[in-house]
């Protein structure tokens, strides 16, 4: 495991439906990796991305009802440090990375890379690693790098 002691953590959204979805492949991994962080007491942050994303899939493809899907937000809104959102340099930030790292496939992937760098987030937890440039200033570490 990566030494990420106090350091800043971010999650891609997949991670948090991971967490959710009993069915997933990846959900003992996910509830492992939380259940690290709240024993070491972590600071995790969430992005606002991070919130709209998870409540388009729940209600989408999930079928949650609105206010479910809303209750599940909330609980790991309430479990997170805080959220980190666009600063005013962000716009001109991302399409600095984009141009630098960007593919047809990963705007919004780089995008919040540059919102967490921005925001001095250190560490991104995210199982598809390819869709995240390295370089950009985020170390990104899959499920099993994490834990």
């Amino acid at each position: 495991m990566k030494n990420i002691l106090r350091k800043k953590l971010a999650f891609d959204t997949n991670i948090l439906v991971y967490f959710i979805d009993k069915d997933s492949l990846y959900n003992n991994s996910a509830v492992s990796v939380f259940r690290k962080i709240e024993e070491k007491d972590w600071e995790v942050v969430l992005t606002q991305q991070n919130v709209t994303e998870l409540l388009n899939v729940l209600l989408k493809y999930y079928g949650f009802t609105r206010k479910k899907a809303l209750t599940t937000v909330s609980e790991f809104l309430m479990r997170s440090s805080g959220v980190v959102c666009s600063l005013p340099e962000t716009l001109s930030h991302f399409l600095s990375l984009y141009k630098k790292f960007g593919k047809k496939n990963n705007i919004y992937d780089v995008y919040m890379l540059t919102v967490l760098v921005d925001n001095k987030v250190d560490v991104l937890v995210a199982e598809n690693k390819k869709d995240f440039p390295k370089g950009a200033g985020v170390e990104v570490l899959s499920l099993r790098e994490f834990g």
